[in-house]
């Protein structure tokens, strides 16, 4: 039988773009690519975790701004996630984006989050805390997100973050979700992202580089029973 190396955090990624800078900021860290869409992401948080045994789970890249306030180049740093193309009311008569369990929006980590968001700041971003929104598709519309900020307090859009958070929750590992603006998530998003894929990875790498060591210290204190 095949023995696995146990990580005390493993750090996810979507694509390789995304990949790349976190091997070279972070490289005695392991970092592994999920692929795009929430079935790959899950499927890979769950054989990481069945595998390697991690105390944490940092889940970095890019994502589409909602909230006018987000920028190209903004950093979020999520308190919650909800898989927004999740639609079982016509059974249960609840909102849009509930699990069959009754779950919709899960907590991230708030220790991490907070770490992550101080450091951020410390780094002179314009950075801020907020809901990520998950789906299977890469929204290039400006009229769905709108709805989407709307229906869901949505602060910004990906493909992955809610379905790894929502695996990560079920088997009691703590994770930080942070996500680098590249694109309003509008009708000209393909444009942008492509303008700003590059500078928003590589963004998301330097934040995650900066704050990983204090949360790393902070688990190893909890787990010894420091105050």
């Amino acid at each position: 039988m095949t023995e696995f190396a146990q990580y005390e955090v493993v750090i996810l990624a979507a694509m390789g773009s995304e990949v790349a800078p976190l091997t070279r900021h972070l490289p005695d860290l392991p970092v592994f690519g999920t692929g795009v869409g929430k079935v790959a992401a899950a499927a890979v948080t769950a054989t990481v975790i069945a595998r390697h045994a991690p105390k944490a789970i940092v889940f970095v890249g890019v994502a589409g701004g909602l909230a006018a306030d987000l920028e190209q180049l903004s950093v979020l740093i999520a308190t919650d996630a909800l898989q927004w193309d999740v639609d079982i009311t016509p059974l249960n008569g609840g909102e849009l984006g509930t699990l069959n369990d009754g779950r919709r929006a899960i907590a991230l980590d708030q220790t991490g989050s907070r770490l992550a968001l101080a450091a951020a700041l410390e780094l002179g971003l314009h950075a801020r805390a907020g809901r990520v929104v998950t789906g299977d598709a890469f929204l290039a519309s400006s009229d769905k997100a709108a709805w989407l900020h709307q229906t869901f307090a949505g602060d910004a859009v990906e493909m992955e973050g809610a379905a790894a958070l929502q695996i990560a929750h079920d088997h009691g590992v703590p994770m930080v979700l942070l996500r680098v603006i590249s694109d309003g998530a509008g009708d000209a998003a393909a444009l942008t992202y492509s303008d700003f894929l590059p500078q928003a990875c590589e963004r998301a790498a330097l934040v995650t580089a900066a704050f990983l060591p204090r949360w790393l210290e902070h688990l190893r204190n909890s787990s010894n029973g420091a105050s």
